[in-house]
C-alpha cells in the first residue's frame, strides 16, 4: 500500500527492465515477457502515459507530481489519489521498482 508520505519524500521508482513498450497512437503498451497472463497493460490516457514515461530512476514522485500539475489541468488531491493507486497496481503487477536512494 503507497501512503501519502510519498509526496514529501524523495522515493524514485524506474520500470522494470524485463517490461517491453510499445507506444501508439492510442497510447502506450506494456508488457513483461516473463509472464503469460495478465502481461499486457494499456495506458490510454495521457497523464498515465506522462507518469509512465517520468519513472526514469531520477525523478521523484514529488517532482513527477509537480511535473503533471505544471502540465494538466488536474486537481492536486486528484492527482495525488489517482498516482497512488497507479503506483499500487503498477507494483503489483511488478512493472516497476523502487530504487534505494
Amino acid at each position: 500500500m503507497v501512503n501519502k508520505a510519498i509526496f514529501n519524500n524523495n522515493i524514485i521508482f524506474k520500470k522494470n527492465p524485463d517490461v517491453q513498450i510499445i507506444k501508439t497512437a492510442e497510447g502506450v503498451i506494456i508488457s513483461r515477457s516473463d509472464l503469460k497472463d495478465d502481461a499486457i497493460y494499456y495506458l490510454d490516457n495521457p497523464i498515465s502515459s506522462k507518469i509512465w514515461e517520468l519513472f526514469d530512476s531520477k525523478k521523484s514522485i514529488r517532482k513527477i507530481k509537480e511535473k503533471i500539475l505544471s502540465e494538466y489541468d488536474v486537481a492536486e488531491n486528484k492527482l495525488e489519489e489517482d498516482l497512488k493507486k497507479f503506483i499500487e497496481e503498477l507494483q503489483l503487477k511488478n512493472l516497476i521498482c523502487n530504487v534505494k536512494k
